[in-house]
Formats: structure tokens, C-alpha cells, sequence
């Protein structure tokens, strides 16, 4: 490479979306890696949310893979600690819910044609709230 040409650094455009846990903000980050681990760890695609209800175990698995740019290491034991220190599971549930969406945008059914491909990235993700831990088990 030419000494004289610099590489620019590539700007991080991966959406944060942060999440506040007994007090402390916690910016959730979802990169390709973190989703394709998230969706090997959980068995399943994210893709398939809306239609089958995330658990427990998704949903701790969803808080690990927004938190490894912060902590490579973390476990997944580590993200249900955490889970432990919310004072409100709902409002968790939620906004987990949206740091997907922030991740893929919003559903958008007018921009599917007869291919079946849609502007968004991931079609189908998570336009709602995910559910409570009494309709999501």
C-alpha cells in the first residue's frame, strides 16, 4: 500500500439504542456477528418472532448479543444477572423489543413486492413491544 494514501476509518452506522437496568444505561448494539450468534444460540431466526412469541431464553439471549460490543466476553449467564437487577420485566421485554426494531426498521408491508423482498433488511422482525414473561413463556 502506498504510504502516502491514508485508509479512512469506516464510520460505526450500526444503531444503538440504550436500555436503562436498576439505573444504569446500557447501550445495546446489534452488529451481523451478534445476531448470527444470537440466532445460533436460540435455535432459531429472529425473522421468526412475530409469529412465535420469544421466551425467557430468547429474550436473554437478545440482551447478551446487544451488550458484546461492550463486553466480548460476557455470558450468557452474565446477561441473565442482569436481566435479574430490572425492576420491571415488561419495560425490559419492551424495550428489547425496540432495540431490534431500531436494529432492522420498522415492517414495511406497502414495500414487498411479488419477490417477496421488502427495504428492510430483516422483513417481518418486530414492529411491537415483545411480549410480557407471562405470553412470551
Amino acid at each position: 500500500m502506498n504510504p502516502s494514501i491514508k485508509e479512512k476509518a469506516m464510520p460505526n452506522i450500526t444503531p444503538v439504542y440504550t436500555i436503562e437496568i436498576a439505573g444504569k444505561q446500557y447501550p445495546l448494539r446489534y452488529r451481523t456477528n451478534d445476531l448470527v450468534m444470537l440466532e445460533e444460540v436460540i435455535g432459531r431466526s429472529i425473522s421468526t418472532f412475530e409469529d412465535q412469541k420469544p421466551g425467557i431464553r430468547e429474550l436473554r439471549a437478545v440482551l447478551w448479543a446487544g451488550l458484546r460490543h461492550i463486553k466480548y466476553n460476557m455470558s450468557l449467564e452474565d446477561a441473565g444477572n442482569l436481566m435479574d437487577k430490572a425492576d420491571d420485566m415488561q419495560y425490559l421485554f419492551t424495550e428489547l423489543g425496540k432495540a431490534l426494531e431500531k436494529t432492522f426498521g420498522p415492517k414495511n408491508h406497502e414495500n414487498v413486492g411479488d419477490t417477496g423482498n421488502a427495504k428492510s433488511p430483516a422483513p417481518g422482525i418486530v414492529n411491537k413491544p415483545l411480549e410480557s414473561p407471562q405470553d412470551a413463556v
